[in-house]
């Protein structure tokens, strides 16, 4: 019959440490949703000061900037990603998702008395 079980699949960049992974890309995506890193970092249950720093590690790895600061306007500025931490966050999510596709065609070449749910987690 079939049996309940799937894979978890963790996709970290590090250089050598890890900086990056499903929960950055997530941060990433927030800001660029609410044009703000508090309303990322509150959305993700994550402090400001936690947010910032993962940001920044990220960003030291990477030699470039991800996100910029708004500076003024109506809503008395905000963070956005610059183009590209935009174009890092897309390649990523693109790569993670290849990536689980792929190992998701394995899984059920090595265990198809597994059921169909995969789950994946940062």
């Amino acid at each position: 019959g079939c049996m309940h079980f799937s894979f978890f699949l963790q996709i970290k960049l590090g250089n050598p440490k890890p900086f990056f992974g499903t929960g950055v890309n997530e941060l990433l995506f927030r800001i660029h949703e609410t044009k703000s890193l508090s309303a990322a970092a509150r959305d993700m249950h994550m402090s400001y000061t936690k947010a910032w720093k993962i940001l920044h590690t990220a960003e030291l790895n990477l030699g470039y900037s991800l996100t910029e600061k708004i500076v003024g306007g109506p809503d008395g500025g905000g963070s956005s990603l610059t183009e590209e931490g935009l174009r890092f966050m897309q390649r990523y999510t693109d790569f993670y998702r290849e990536s689980i596709e792929l190992v998701d065609v394995l899984f059920h070449n090595y265990f198809p008395e597994a059921t169909n749910e995969t789950h994946q987690n940062s």
